[in-house]
């Protein structure tokens, strides 16, 4: 027995399945690729872009700025005061942008209305 028997349309009587290659050869799915090539080269670029931005800036502050300041070789205790001008960032975020900075974990994954 086909898949797409007893399936109905709009108008209640069985619709026949479209060929696969008809529906890849239509000008609908052409349009549909071009589009999100379109998106998807300026969407790739900022995304590696991002990563690049991410490796160059670890590589400055955990082994050009300890050298810059002083020391012989990156302190074990480095971490800690980049972790707090990070929590510093994160806290001045949430305090002064809007939104609540997330969803509440402890309330579970849930499905309501966006609050305003």
């Amino acid at each position: 027995m086909d898949a797409y028997a007893g399936r109905t349309g709009s108008g209640g009587a069985a619709t026949a399945p479209q060929a696969p290659l008809k529906i890849v050869r239509s000008r609908s799915y052409i349009s549909l690729l071009v589009i999100s090539a379109v998106l998807g080269m300026p969407i790739s670029c900022a995304a590696y872009g991002f990563l690049a931005l991410v490796s160059e800036l670890q590589s400055l502050l955990y082994e050009d700025l300890p050298k810059g300041l002083g020391f012989s070789g990156t302190p074990d205790w480095w971490a800690v005061p980049l972790l707090a001008v990070a929590g510093a960032l994160v806290a001045l975020t949430i305090r002064h942008l809007p939104g609540m900075g997330g969803h509440e974990p402890s309330e579970g994954l849930r499905q309501a209305a966006p609050r305003r």
